[in-house]
């Protein structure tokens, strides 16, 4: 009888050593199982942002685009403008030198 007693009470704390392996096991599990949830909406946050990136990116290049195309058109009017402004100096530097000779 004390034999057997004593089998079942190792039996007994062999199967306690046993359930505390499987809780930890299960614990373990768990946090695995979080932690992949969790990668797994990290790495859907991080597709989302490279989309936001590149969607922004595209906004700013055609902003940039429109931007040089303005400058251009702002110099060619400028440059027409200042030929403008020296075609009329020049006629009215003559029309004043002209006026000049008919005084004198």
């Amino acid at each position: 009888k004390i034999g057997l007693q004593g089998e079942l009470e190792g039996a007994w704390r062999e199967a306690e050593r046993l359930k505390a392996r499987c809780d930890e096991a299960e614990r373990a599990l768990k946090q695995d199982e979080a932690g992949q949830r969790s990668l797994q909406e990290l790495q859907q946050k991080i597709a989302t942002m490279e989309g936001e990136r590149a969607e922004l990116e595209t906004r700013m290049e055609l902003r940039l685009e429109q931007e040089r195309a303005n400058a251009e058109r702002l110099k060619s009017e400028m440059e027409r403008l200042e030929h403008l402004e020296a075609t009329h100096e020049k006629k009215a530097n003559r029309s004043l030198g002209s006026l000049q000779l008919q005084l004198d």
